[in-house]
């Protein structure tokens, strides 16, 4: 099964979509079994409160999503949790209007792994969602040893936000 994220409004919905395996059978329209039925199940919506105009995921487990006031919000979609939100103006994100008023921003933002790609007019922004090793290790050298100890505290105790690298 895959995981599909649809934002439409200031909604967005995971969709787990249940392809056929070979062999299996579902029950499919009017009564009948067939090996074709694909099974699409919501698992969960997200009011983001404003008008979403683009969104991408970042790794398995974020998703960046750009709203029609041009910023750019950092979520967990599983929890729903807001992890960041940054106003992206200034970088003038490539879009395009051809289908009536409204802007679409579907080709300025990419993501390879854990790296999201924003393609402005004059330049490309890079950045990466990092793992927790790397995340309290920034924190203790920037001598934030409070931040890190809490951020720390909150892995161990499974609240932080988007773990990537524990097993």
């Amino acid at each position: 099964s895959v995981v599909v994220a649809l934002g439409w409004g200031q909604n967005v919905s995971l969709f787990r979509v249940i392809l056929p395996t070979a062999g299996s059978r579902s029950r499919g329209t009017g009564g009948t079994s067939s090996e074709d039925d694909i099974d699409v199940l919501r698992i969960s919506s997200l009011d983001v409160g404003r008008e979403v105009v683009g969104l991408q995921w970042v790794g398995s487990s974020a998703m960046a999503l750009l709203t029609s006031d041009e910023h750019l919000v950092l979520v967990d979609p599983f929890s729903g949790q807001k992890l960041e939100e940054h106003r992206v103006e200034e970088m003038e994100l490539c879009c395009h209007a051809k289908f009536g008023s409204e802007l679409s921003f579907h080709h300025a933002l990419a993501s390879v792994d854990r790296t999201l790609y924003l393609c402005g007019l004059r330049t490309v922004q890079i950045a990466v969602l990092r793992p927790w090793e790397d995340r309290i290790n920034s924190l203790i050298n920037v001598g934030d040893w409070i931040a890190a100890l809490g951020l720390a505290m909150d892995f161990y105790q499974g609240h932080a936000p988007v773990v990537i690298g524990l097993s």
